[in-house]
């Protein structure tokens, strides 16, 4: 499917973007109007800290799901199904369905965020959440103690399936080594 890029209404150049079968488009980052600017040398004069700005426009055809599609972002809604272990305002624990140890929970924080190639600086503080309540589930679970495995999965070839950031709780063995 061919898609016209355009941004505020301006066609650009007739530039079009092939979008492969099944993919769905994330812009993530639309600089029509700077670009403008740009052309026109306006951005010279401005004192922004920005810096230099990119002409290029940056544009991801993926097949992450949507956020209304994500199976955590549903599990925090209460639309599908989990065992839930732990909740505060901001993170939710659940079980693995998949469990690859004994005690294996899933811990997300209740907003969105893709991976943490997508988190940003404001994103700390939940994120920090998540693993403090690592600690709290260890108490809770008997691990505190003996110990526990705390990991992150990010991208495709980081091993992540579903594209909500969570953190795999996992205790009781130690896993086995690939090497």
């Amino acid at each position: 499917m061919a898609v016209p890029l355009s941004g505020a209404g301006r066609p650009l150049g007739g530039a079009h973007l092939v979008i492969p079968d099944g993919a769905e488009l994330h812009v993530v980052a639309v600089l029509a109007d700077a670009l403008l600017a740009l052309g026109t040398g306006a951005h010279r004069d401005s004192s922004s800290s920005v810096g230099r700005l990119d002409e290029r426009r940056i544009i991801q055809a993926s097949r992450r799901p949507a956020v209304t599609d994500c199976l955590f972002c549903r599990i925090v809604a209460r639309q599908s199904p989990a065992d839930i272990v732990y909740e505060d305002d901001a993170v939710l624990a659940f079980k693995d369905i998949y469990p690859k140890a004994p005690v294996h929970l899933l811990i997300v924080p209740k907003r969105h965020i893709a991976s943490l190639m997508d988190a940003r600086d404001d994103d700390a503080n939940t994120l920090g959440r998540c693993v403090l309540a690592a600690r709290r589930l260890a108490e809770t679970t008997g691990y505190a103690e003996k110990g526990f495995r705390l990991g992150v999965n990010t991208g495709p070839e980081g091993g992540q399936a579903v594209y909500h950031v969570h953190f795999h709780f996992t205790a009781g063995r130690r896993p086995r080594s690939d090497a």
